[in-house]
Formats: structure tokens, C-alpha cells, sequence
């Protein structure tokens, strides 16, 4: 799982390296694509497949955040700017998991914006469709649930570009 951490800043992890993952196959090419551009060769990207019980995920009591809340617009602003989460942090609000919708965008717009009431619609993600792209946040300790309960139910996928 240590390949698979994301380091900040970035959704929802201003700060500090999390997981960052997605339950929608299409959403996973986004961020496979994303490390193609950024530099890394295309025959070293993979999609790694995981499948969690949704029993595990209900456990968690997740934390879920979406656009236009007013707390998922304070959090990306502060977050893609590095700055402090405050009570926003998944450990201030005692959560191992974040579901949320993913922002688009490199750090440095978010650091344009005077105020996290500047974040609309045109920040979140999207996939194909027009539909959100959803993102699953988690640290350490879900990692390590995700280890232990779900060791035999792992695919490694090559990616394959789009036209």
C-alpha cells in the first residue's frame, strides 16, 4: 500500500501524505493519466483494483464532503493551498475515511483565490458523463484494515491511454 500514498498538497491533505483513491474505473485513468504527465513513463503506471467490503467502508463511519458544501470548498482551498486543516482534519473529527468529490486543478489556482468562497463548480473534477469524480481519503490505520482484510482481492491493471 506505501506505493499508493499521496503526497501533499492535494485533496483533502494539506500537509501530509494519505491514500487517496477511487471507486470508479474511469476516475482511476484520471489520476493514471495524471502521473503520465507529470513525468512518469507510461509503462510504469498501473491501476491497482482493491476490493474493500462495503461492510468495511460503513465501519469506518466516514466522513463525506461534496460539492458546493460550504466545508468541502473551505477544506480544498485550504488544503491545495497547504495551509492548516484546523477541524477540518480527518483525525480532529476522529474519522479514518474521507469520501469526498475530487478538485481539479494544480495547487498554485487555488493559491490565486483570495477566498475559499472563490471555489465553484468549475473546481470539481468531473468525469466524462458531466458527473462528479469521487474520491476515498484515508491514512495509516484504513491502510492497514485494507491490508489486512482484503489481501486476496487485488488486481493490478495495465493503463491504457485513450485515443
Amino acid at each position: 500500500m506505501g506505493s499508493l500514498i499521496s503526497g501533499p498538497p492535494a485533496d483533502f491533505n494539506g500537509r501530509s501524505a494519505v491514500y487517496h483513491s477511487t471507486p470508479d474505473y474511469e476516475a482511476a485513468c484520471v489520476y493514471a493519466r495524471f502521473k503520465v504527465n507529470v513525468g512518469v513513463s507510461h509503462a510504469e503506471v498501473r491501476i491497482v483494483r482493491i476490493a474493500v467490503p462495503n461492510r468495511m467502508i460503513s465501519a469506518a463511519m466516514p466522513l463525506v464532503m461534496t460539492f458546493p458544501s460550504d466545508e468541502w470548498k473551505q477544506t480544498i482551498w485550504l488544503s491545495r493551498r497547504s495551509q492548516k486543516l484546523q477541524d477540518k482534519a480527518l483525525i480532529a473529527k476522529g474519522k479514518t475515511l474521507l469520501i469526498g468529490d475530487a478538485a481539479t486543478g494544480v495547487p498554485k489556482t487555488y493559491c490565486k483565490l483570495e477566498s475559499w468562497e472563490h471555489v465553484t463548480q468549475q473546481h470539481v473534477l468531473r468525469l466524462d458523463d458531466g458527473s462528479k469524480m469521487c474520491q476515498y481519503v484515508f491514512g495509516d490505520e484504513f491502510a492497514e484494515q485494507i491490508e489486512e482484510n482484503c489481501a486476496g482481492s487485488t488486481t493490478i491493471l495495465d493503463y491504457h491511454r485513450k485515443g
